[in-house]
């Protein structure tokens, strides 16, 4: 058995990096970033903090999915070991969708601007006057 060559030793190395930075830097710092979003008053990147953190938080939530599941279907097919059944029942899909949807274009409105258009929620009491 021979000892592994430099080249091998380096490929490695950037692939643990790589590692370290996908699982613990980007969450981290957004982590970070986000915490002294809420402390600060003046706060730091606010628009984008939140839209990055939603969008890549949801893509690594995938990739964690993709990556420790094996999915054999709906509820009603037989499983083997080690499968898992889809998390939703295709028939029960609208009712945590839906809600989730709405919040998501809540957020969005409420936070950002979307087309160029800068959306502007006005109080209850301004209205009432």
């Amino acid at each position: 058995m021979s000892s592994p060559s430099l080249e091998e030793i380096f490929q490695l190395f950037i692939g643990y990096a790589i590692i370290i930075i996908v699982v613990g830097l980007i969450p981290g710092g957004f982590t970070v970033w986000n915490i002294v979003n809420c402390i600060k008053e003046k706060r730091i990147g606010r628009m984008i903090s939140g839209t990055l953190t939603i969008f890549i938080g949801g893509f690594f939530y995938l990739l964690l999915f993709v990556a420790l599941f094996d999915t054999a279907g709906e509820w009603n097919v037989p499983v083997y070991q080690g499968q898992y059944h889809y998390m939703i029942s295709s028939e029960y899909s609208p009712i945590i969708f839906l809600p989730a949807m709405c919040g998501f274009v809540v957020f969005f409105v409420e936070r950002c601007t979307i087309f160029g258009v800068s959306f502007k929620v006005q109080s209850m009491a301004v209205l009432r006057s």
